[in-house]
């Protein structure tokens, strides 16, 4: 996506703003730009820097007039197999003019690099004999022919469809070999073992809603402990097991504190008792005439509110590391069938 200030700096170089991007063709390199989590983001499209198709190894921080720092830049990116530089700016007040006198700066030094000299096709592998010829494929602005641009998108259809397909040979694999039996049956238990500092943060007065993210966490570790492996049966167990839990380790917390205060003899006190008139037994009772009150239904509900919302940060934070292994695994086995 991008933001208003991002396409209005798009508008001022003659870029194009569609599909959730900026780009277009600047200083003779293809670029595109869009906004990310706390940064803009910048990718360019080099070039080859001469006649023949040599690797020429240029040292970019070399090339520019100021420091990295200067332009709020946190990373300088350039990737090893394709002539692609990614460039991530800190988002602060500010940054769409640094971003500016970036590209206002550091191509024309790119360009006088002749890092934009020549430019193939990405899909027949062509040289352009004139200008430079782009589409916005995958996400980013390539060099591409006209007559390549419906080929290339085809292509691209195709590998997203043979990813899913991966993806789901994987799953049924690990449904006919057990292991995703035995990641639900560790999600259980990661759960379980994630309950217990909510019990104990509730006991201690603490905010016992932050014991969700350990919950959500132990979900997803126990699902890939047991299971060895990390699909979208990890997802489904993972959220529906912190749910559950979530909602159980609300209720057991309650019950556990409930439990303390009759040990303790402060039970009897608050309701105004001689000492001794509760014990344990009566704990079920005490619950269940606390569930008929609506003044601790409405404190569970907010409760298990805050549970949840403490839960997703733990799943997400893990299901995004899972993710990232399943895509690096499927890109392992696509490269090993090409």
């Amino acid at each position: 996506m991008y933001s208003p200030g991002l396409k209005k700096l798009g508008e001022e170089l003659g870029l194009t703003a569609a599909k959730g991007r900026v780009y277009g063709v600047l200083e003779g390199f293809p670029i595109t730009m869009w906004d990310g989590a706390g940064t803009k983001n910048l990718l360019l499209v080099f070039g080859e820097p001469g006649d023949d198709a040599q690797e020429t190894r240029i040292d970019l921080s070399e090339l520019l007039p100021r420091e990295l720092e200067a332009y709020r830049i946190q990373e300088l990116h350039v990737d090893e197999d394709a002539p692609l530089v990614s460039v991530v700016f800190f988002d602060n007040p500010g940054t769409l003019k640094r971003m500016r006198a970036f590209l206002q700066e550091a191509l024309p030094a790119f360009r006088k690099a002749g890092l934009s000299r020549y430019y193939r096709c990405v899909q027949c592998g062509e040289k352009f004999q004139e200008g430079v010829e782009i589409a916005l494929a995958g996400g980013a602005a390539l060099p591409v022919h006209r007559h390549c641009e419906a080929e290339l998108h085809g292509d691209m259809e195709a590998q997203k469809r043979a990813d899913a397909l991966e993806i789901r040979r994987q799953s049924a694999e690990a449904l006919r070999d057990g292991t995703t039996l035995k990641g639900v049956l560790g999600a259980i238990l990661g759960g379980l073992v994630g309950a217990i500092p909510w019990v104990v943060l509730y006991m201690l007065g603490y905010v016992a809603a932050l014991g969700g993210v350990f919950i959500g966490a132990g979900a997803v570790y126990g699902y890939k402990k047991l299971s060895g492996r990390a699909g979208v049966a990890c997802v489904i167990s993972a959220v529906i097991v912190t749910v559950v839990m979530v909602f159980l380790a609300t209720l057991a917390g309650d019950a556990a504190d409930t439990a303390r205060l009759i040990l303790t003899g402060e039970l009897a006190e608050i309701n105004g008792l001689p000492a001794g008139t509760f014990n344990l037994g009566d704990l079920g009772w005490y619950q269940g005439m606390l569930y008929e009150s609506p003044e601790w239904r409405e404190g569970f509900r907010a409760n298990l509110l805050q549970g949840y919302a403490y839960a997703a940060i733990g799943l997400i934070l893990l299901l995004l590391r899972v993710r990232h292994g399943l895509r690096a695994r499927v890109d392992k086995k696509t490269a090993k069938d090409a």
